[in-house]
């Protein structure tokens, strides 16, 4: 009886190492002792992965710690032995580990029978405290199997700068890594194949050159406090991701990145060099970019964004922009958060729509603005509006006397509002309906903030939307002040 609902371990062994790669190690382990089915599928199983998940979940006790240690390189040196082709191998490295004998002693042998059966993945993850104390071994930066390395919390002060080489390495991922200039360059070098790039983290880092990478295809830079210098020379970059602290925004003196003609996403995060015409310049020089979003941007004021490819634009929290000009015909998803601002919009058909307006509407006149910001959408198919208080979402009535509806483009205003007793005809005339007909389900997310207005708005939409059948409130996290 048993047999027959098993029916998952009457799965072939390909399917069964699946099911596999998406289970714990302790789970696994605790399947292979009560099954020979899973514990074959287990034997042979080309992925290792023993992660921080694994050593937070026991007793930081020195002796439990260094069995759990003992059982990986077991299992690692049973592969070894039986010569079993490895696909990824991932090790967290604890603090217990760093810091007591023997127990690195483990750790490197693990990494060197890995190697040794030419993994393809290698993720190490150091729990490091404030500063890197793993010192990675010099025979993982000269593999010739590596395809993925990710690099978490390592320290790389025993690595020969000049004995970097990685012929077969597509992508590469440096952590919270402490790093001079010299070792990533020699990392350029010795890596003629890869696609992609991220250091982030990277204290010491002063300057990226990026030349003579012909697959380089993404390109990820995130809160390097010293990098000064980012010239980058990759024709097929198609990603450019930039990120920076608040707190230690990057000293950019030099940023060229307009040789990178392929280049189709960028994404800039608090970055000081980006001023209204350095984003202008660029721009025009980056013909293909389909998504652009700009992100604590606090230098950008003024700015136009056109394009005939651009697909994607976002700009959240650029706090001292007043004006944005966007000229693309092609744009599907727009993304706003912050004040109520200057906009322009040139776009056939924006597919989808979310706006964020921080803070409270002190004048009507704030009021006006979103109607006005919310007509130029070209009437998207999905529109996501998050204000702060309910209130705010109420349009004043003197306004929805005077102002059109801001769910189409009208080009003269409605100058009376409609009442039950009269026929509404609003939108009899245009291509499309407007809300007050086809208006079916309103739902709003919401924060304690504002909570008194709840039964006006909620009689509001009733009273306006002819066909409305469901009006809900869905609670969520508050959003924050000001």
């Amino acid at each position: 009886m048993e047999q027959e609902l098993d029916r998952i371990s009457a799965l072939p062994e390909p399917i069964l190492q699946h099911i596999l790669s998406f289970i714990p190690f302790k789970q696994i382990a605790q399947s292979s002792i009560v099954s020979k089915t899973w514990n074959m599928a287990w034997t042979s199983f080309p992925f290792l992965k023993f992660d921080r998940e694994l050593f937070h979940d026991t007793e930081p006790k020195q002796q439990r710690i260094k069995e759990l240690y003992n059982s990986v390189e077991r299992i690692v040196l049973n592969r070894h032995r039986q010569e079993l082709y490895i696909q990824k191998f991932e090790l967290y490295i604890s603090l217990q580990t760093l810091h007591r004998q023997g127990f690195l002693a483990l750790v490197n042998s693990c990494i060197g029978y890995v190697l040794e059966l030419n993994v393809k993945e290698l993720n190490l993850y150091t729990e490091s405290g404030y500063s890197p104390h793993y010192n990675l071994h010099q025979s993982v930066l000269v593999s010739k199997s590596i395809t993925k390395l990710c690099l978490y919390g390592c320290n790389l002060k025993l690595i020969n700068s000049g004995d970097i080489n990685f012929p077969n390495l597509k992508k590469l991922v440096f952590d919270t890594i402490p790093v001079k200039d010299q070792i990533i360059q020699n990392l350029v070098d010795g890596c003629p194949v890869v696609e992609d790039m991220r250091f982030s983290a990277c204290h010491g880092l002063e300057s990226i050159k990026l030349s003579g990478i012909p697959k380089l295809m993404a390109l990820e830079l995130g809160f390097n406090r010293n990098l000064k210098t980012v010239v980058l020379q990759a024709s097929r970059l198609q990603s450019l991701i930039i990120k920076s602290s608040l707190s230690f925004p990057e000293p950019w003196q030099i940023f060229n990145i307009v040789t990178c003609k392929n280049l189709k996403k960028l994404l800039l995060f608090s970055t000081n060099a980006v001023t209204d015409r350095w984003l202008h310049k660029l721009l025009s020089e980056l013909l293909l970019v389909e998504e652009l979003c700009l992100l604590r941007c606090f230098m950008l004021e003024r700015i136009k964004i056109s394009g005939h490819c651009m697909k994607s634009l976002s700009f959240h929290r650029c706090q001292n922009l007043v004006e944005v000009d966007i000229d693309t015909p092609n744009l599907e998803n727009l993304s706003y958060n912050g004040q109520i601002i200057s906009f322009s919009l040139k776009a056939l058909k924006v597919l989808k729509v979310c706006l964020t307006f921080v803070g409270s509407f002190p004048e009507t006149a704030s009021h006006d603005k979103m109607i006005e910001f919310l007509r130029k959408l070209s009437d998207p198919i999905s529109l996501t509006l998050d204000i702060s208080t309910a209130k705010d979402a109420i349009i004043p009535k003197e306004l929805r006397q005077t102002l059109p509806s801001p769910s189409y483009n009208v080009n003269s205003p409605i100058k009376k509002p409609i009442y039950k007793v009269e026929n509404t005809n609003c939108c009899k005339l245009l291509p499309f309906p407007c809300w007050r007909h086809c208006l079916k389900t309103v739902q709003i997310i919401e924060s304690l903030r504002g909570s008194a207005d709840k039964k006006s708005l909620k009689k509001y939409f009733y009273k306006n939307a002819e066909i409305l059948k469901r009006f809900q409130y869905v609670s969520g996290p508050p959003l924050p002040k000001g």
